[in-house]
């Protein structure tokens, strides 16, 4: 009873302090909502100091991540936080983005809730730069498996240096064969030449899976020594990782080519095209050699015209359009009586197509 009397003592000058608070908290509010306006970019951002910067995406990080709601948004807030990265990430907001990536840095080292710390990392995927690198590594630690995956894929997109030298740190710290994996595709995903050496000892593994991984990582690496590196395992690769084998050679001479360096992606096309069984195999590697030395792969399309194969002789009789000049022409002519009647009709059709170039 006491208390209830107490209570409605009380009463009147709750009551009064109402109108104080309401507008106070009305500001507070008003003030917020026009600095999420600015910080997406919806409102002309006000002149701000260095310090006056990184405190506003900080009180907008705060203020974002933890609520439920937000006035006029039928989506998460979480949404407007992820304006604001995108529109701090636009070119010339260097400043912006820098001390946006502190405030989502110093926010994601306070939390303990690990649906807030994977938005984060989600976020720092797309704005990190070097100075995420160091919260990021030590994320690689954590006791939560999804809290450390984010934080590798963070440092797989980041683009700073430092941060392909913290992946490839955390290489032969993992005991759990599928960590190791990850962090293989990330090195490959990275094209981190500095990974070569490793990920070549990484052939010889007993595990299959973490052998084909760092297998398809050299092969999207693709510098000499990743292409030295795997021309090195063939010999020594089990029967099964052999296809893997030939996809990671393919995909290095694409790699090399589009970098004009055509000597050596030829040299890889041909050492897929000799031994391969699989005819999609065969033919990309087919594809590889006509557009990395037309004229030496000549021969190599006419074989393919003369397969009993439909298909196979489909695939050649239009990689006949990336034979250049009229030599090239000449052979093809002689050649069509010899073929087999539907090769003769695909290169027939492929002819009608040279003429109109």
């Amino acid at each position: 009873m006491r208390v209830l009397q107490n209570i409605r003592l009380l009463a009147p000058a709750i009551l009064m302090l109402v109108p104080l608070l309401s507008p106070l908290a009305l500001a507070e509010d008003t003030a917020t909502e026009r600095l999420i306006q600015e910080l997406t970019g919806r409102a002309q951002a006000a002149e701000r100091t260095p310090q006056e910067l990184e405190a506003a995406y900080a009180q907008a990080v705060e203020k974002l991540i933890s609520a439920s709601e937000w006035p006029g948004m039928k989506g998460p807030p979480k949404l407007l936080l992820e304006e604001i990265v995108e529109h701090a990430g636009r070119p010339g907001a260097e400043p912006q983005r820098a001390a946006l990536v502190r405030a989502m840095l110093a926010h994601l080292g306070r939390t303990e809730q690990v649906n807030q710390r994977i938005f984060l990392l989600r976020q720092l995927a797309m704005a990190g730069r070097g100075e995420s690198v160091t919260a990021l590594a030590g994320l690689l630690k954590d006791d939560n498996p999804t809290v450390r995956q984010y934080a590798l894929h963070a440092l797989e997109r980041n683009p700073a240096p430092e941060a392909g030298q913290a992946v490839l740190a955390t290489l032969d710290k993992g005991e759990q064969a599928g960590w190791r994996v990850a962090v293989v595709n990330a090195l490959g995903s990275r094209r981190e030449q500095a990974a070569v050496g490793p990920l070549a000892k990484l052939l010889n593994e007993q595990d299959e899976n973490l052998a084909e991984a760092a297998i398809m990582a050299l092969g999207n690496i693709a510098t000499p020594a990743a292409a030295k590196a795997l021309a090195a395992a063939a010999a020594k690769l089990p029967e099964k990782l052999r296809p893997a084998l030939a996809r990671a050679r393919l995909l290095c001479a694409e790699r090399l080519l589009a970098r004009g360096e055509k000597d050596a992606a030829y040299a890889l096309y041909q050492d897929v095209y000799a031994p391969a069984k699989d005819p999609l195999l065969r033919m990309a590697a087919l594809r590889g050699l006509v557009l990395s030395k037309p004229a030496e792969a000549l021969p190599l399309v006419l074989e393919a015209l003369r397969s009993d194969r439909p298909r196979v002789q489909a695939q050649a009789a239009r990689l006949t359009l990336d034979l250049p000049g009229p030599q090239a022409t000449k052979a093809l002519l002689e050649a069509l009586p010899k073929l087999p009647p539907s090769a003769q009709a695909f290169l027939l059709d492929a002819l009608a197509e040279r003429e109109k170039k």
